[in-house]
């Protein structure tokens, strides 16, 4: 139920509906088949899914599957020069998503995706849909785990001025 919250967000904030709309009308009707907020990295060369700054400085933008190809911004990636595409089901703390793994002889594309049924429903690309695991660096666990210690901090110092301003009347 919070994937589908985190898509719908998402998908509000790069509004994805319009962009579908127009992509299809500015391309004589040609029909999207999955489309989606993305982050979005290329590679020369095969990575594993990892956390990292990287994603920080990635491509934020709507990613759209057509019968011909993927477009992501000026990124257009004709299906037929598509020698592997791999779908990562991810599990986070709170939600679910996937990572689309896409691999040309121009590069390697990884697309970060919130859930959404479309992408394992569709048929004109052929995925290889299996569960993943992003792998996590040192930095970013340690930075999340500061993230984690600041809210809680905030919640406990919240509680604490509450209960000194009832008990003390203050």
């Amino acid at each position: 139920m919070l994937s589908d919250l985190y898509r719908e967000i998402a998908n509000g904030i790069y509004f994805v509906s319009s962009q579908v709309q127009q992509y299809e009308a500015r391309n004589n009707n040609v029909k999207v088949l999955a489309a989606g907020a993305t982050k979005a990295r290329k590679f020369d060369h095969d990575e594993d899914v990892k956390s990292g700054a990287g994603w920080i400085i990635s491509r934020r933008a709507v990613l759209l599957l057509t019968t011909e190809k993927l477009v992501c911004g000026s990124w257009e990636i004709p299906i037929e020069s598509i020698k592997e595409a791999h779908l990562l089901r991810v599990k986070s703390m709170f939600a679910k998503a996937y990572v689309l793994k896409v691999t040309t002889e121009s590069g390697h594309y990884q697309f970060g995706l919130q859930y959404d049924p479309a992408w394992e429903k569709q048929t004109a690309l052929k995925l290889i849909v299996e569960d993943g695991k992003i792998k996590r660096s040192v930095i970013m666990s340690m930075v999340r785990i500061l993230v984690w210690l600041y809210l809680i901090g905030l919640c406990v110092f919240s509680v604490w001025i509450s209960f000194k301003d009832i008990a003390f009347g203050n």
